[in-house]
């Protein structure tokens, strides 16, 4: 079945569902329809409706992830349109939007209840250690485009806002065990309780799982989260969390399976915030402390430490019913130790210095317009200043159109700025694998956005709709000078092999399509989410700089053409549901990843869930059946080896099955 099969099923289920709905009364009353007016707040750092923001934004909510019984976070964002999630061994994630990622993505910023989780000794985002589950996600919101006026330049390709359950919001206990395949064992705990002057939390989990087959790419990880919330008065609110996580993972590259390595990491954070909410006024201070250490057994990354210190703060103020502003600024200390990977024995520090400002204008009224910027300074950067403006026009209630247009700075990370790795060759002298060239300079992308919201048979067909040109240049990345000296010092002509891989700014590349997604509610008890990106790309990338000359190339199905997703969601009665996920993805060839040296191939994946719950006395207890690719068609995530060199091992996610056994009380 084509990408385009399953787009026309999905229209003409949802039209179909709607139209018949719309004939009748029973299915919604008012209240219904009042109730999921769309707001956000991660597109400038005030909460709007979905079609103020300056940028477009994706929701899943909790009942979302309930249905979907994900495993991990990883499925989650199979729900993103634009958005690419993959597993690059076992217990390894990488999420990323329209970027010529490898295996560690780095140009997306994450953020979990306002704190930064990005890990600046990768630079990535370690998802296995992050010390949440899907069951404690209240709500998450994805930027799908450049988002550096709000979140700074990690945001260059896009953003992510996680927020958890808070214990202001939910009382009791939940405990969720899973079993099943590949040799998946899971234990979540979440408690809130009382304290003497405010509310607790208590989180606890035990993941792992056997990884794929064939390969030694185990995990498990562990971790204990302590939240805390005090409210003084009703305009001030105190929040803590003071988290660790430990766990211990296999990672390697396919093409080398007998190479792979035991990566241990032990985290642990501490976040401090204070909001205060007045009628045209709003304080957020918030200040986080965190520190991981890596240790590797058996591979070339070897040990790695790395602390960050981050404190910001933010004001919002209505200034009359047209004109509406939130300002702040911040300072975040990254220290990173990695001896094997960067150009010095001892710690490297990276401070950033930045403010914000973002300005919602409402010009009249069908039109409003958002001006905002960020202003950036890191050791590893001269100062940037990345602006972007709105201007949005509402048709009628149910018909909003959006332009946007921006230019972002993505400044070189430390691991990027500092990069040196050696030969281990015994010689006398050092043979250098990858050096920075320190001339570098940041990342330029300059995005351009019209979008379309619309709202069909009374709200019962929401649409979203994006149409977009990104354009990337002085891309960081490395390029192999061979026989000619580069521009790094020390290098490693005078004596060893003749060549060394650069980072510098040696590639660029142009992204332009549209992206949608689609809710339809035909019944009350039936939701239906539909998603689709359609992508066309140009790259060019420095790859050899010989005496003979520069060698350049393109990284072809770099990013997937066709991308979609399909969930419907349906509460049958008597407490069963139902749901059922299919996820295509067209060929692509992730950078350092494919079969061997060939793009993987399009696929199709179905999940289905089926649960049951019984309810008795304020305690519920759910029963979750879960098959994962029920045709049993395996493909590969990420990165398989070379069949043709005898090398049959790889991601081939096949079949699984799991089951889940929940009790709240």
């Amino acid at each position: 079945m084509s990408i385009y099969s399953v787009f026309v099923f999905a229209l003409s289920s949802m039209a179909a569902g709607s139209a018949s709905a719309a004939e009748s009364a029973d299915y919604y009353d008012e209240s219904d329809l009042l109730a999921d007016i769309p707001m956000v707040s991660s597109g400038a750092r005030m909460e709007q409706e979905r079609h103020y923001s300056p940028s477009s934004v994706t929701v899943i909510d909790s009942d979302m992830i309930s249905a979907m019984a994900p495993t991990n976070l990883l499925e989650v964002f199979r729900l993103v349109p634009g958005f690419l999630s993959f597993y690059t061994n076992g217990s390894i994630y990488g999420v990323s939007g329209h970027d010529l990622t490898d295996d560690d993505p780095r140009r997306v910023e994450v953020r979990v209840n306002g704190r930064s989780v990005y890990v600046p000794s990768y630079p990535t985002i370690s998802w296995e250690s992050l010390g949440i589950t899907a069951d404690d996600i209240q709500r998450i919101e994805v930027v799908r485009g450049s988002n550096v006026p709000v979140y700074g330049s990690n945001a260059i390709i896009g953003a992510i806002s996680i927020t958890t359950k808070s214990p202001l919001q939910e009382n009791g206990t939940q405990v969720r065990a899973t079993l099943g395949d590949p040799q998946t064992r899971n234990i979540n705990v979440r408690s809130n309780f009382n304290l003497s002057d405010g509310y607790g939390q208590l989180r606890f989990s035990h993941r792992e799982n056997n990884g794929f087959e064939n390969l030694d790419d185990a995990g498990s990880v562990d971790h204990l989260v302590f939240n805390a919330a005090y409210t003084p008065t009703l305009q001030d609110t105190f929040e803590a969390e003071l988290g660790w996580s430990k766990g211990s993972f296999g990672i390697g590259d396919v093409d080398h399976p007998d190479e792979f390595a035991e990566d241990k990491n032990a985290s642990r954070w501490l976040t401090a915030s204070w909001y205060r909410s007045q009628e045209k006024q709003k304080w957020h201070w918030q200040a986080s402390f965190y520190d991981s250490q890596f240790e590797q057994l058996g591979g070339s990354f070897g040990d790695r430490e790395t602390n960050q210190i981050e404190i910001e703060l933010e004001y919002q103020l209505t200034i009359n019913e047209k004109l509406r502003a939130v300002s702040g600024a911040g300072y975040n200390q990254q220290r990173i130790k990695s001896p094997l990977n960067l150009d010095s024995d001892n710690s490297i520090d990276n401070t950033i210095f930045y403010g914000f400002s973002n300005v919602e204008w409402r010009l009249g009224k069908k039109w409003l317009s958002n001006l905002g910027f960020m202003l950036e300074n890191q050791d590893t950067d001269e100062t940037r200043l990345s602006p972007r403006a709105s201007l949005h026009y509402q048709l009628s209630p149910q018909h909003n159109f959006r332009v946007s247009g921006s230019k972002a700075f993505r400044s070189p990370t430390v691991w990027e700025y500092n990069r040196e790795t050696t030969s281990d060759s015994g010689m006398p002298y050092v043979d250098y694998q990858f050096k920075s060239d320190k001339t570098m300079s940041a990342e330029k992308m300059d995005l351009i956005e019209f979008a379309y919201f619309g709202s069909f048979f009374e709200g019962k067909i929401d649409l979203d709709w994006r149409l977009f040109r990104e354009e990337m240049s002085d891309g960081i990345d490395h390029a192999s000078w061979r026989e000619i000296e580069p521009p790094v010092v020390p290098n490693s002509f005078e004596e060893g092999d003749g060549r060394v891989s650069v980072f510098g700014n040696n590639k660029n590349w142009r992204v332009s399509g549209y992206d949608m997604q689609l809710t339809s509610r035909p019944f009350i008890h039936t939701t239906i989410y539909f998603t689709y990106a359609n992508v066309r790309f140009d790259s060019s990338r420095l790859s050899k700089v010989t005496p003979e000359g520069l060698l350049y190339g393109t990284e072809d199905y770099a990013i997937p053409e066709h991308a979609g997703s399909l969930f419907i969601t349906h509460q049958v009665g008597g407490g069963w549901s139902a749901s059922l996920l299919s996820y295509h993805q067209s060929r692509t060839k992730w950078r350092g990843g494919g079969v061997g040296s060939s793009p993987i191939d399009s696929w199709f994946r179905h999940d289905l869930t089926l649960s049951k719950q019984w309810t008795l006395n304020n305690k519920s207890f759910k029963l979750e059946l879960k098959a994962e690719n029920i045709s049993d068609e395996a493909y590969v995530e990420y990165q398989a080896g070379d069949i043709q060199k005898g090398n049959s091992a790889g991601n081939y996610f096949s079949r699984r099955i799991l089951v889940s056994a929940s009790l709240n009380w």
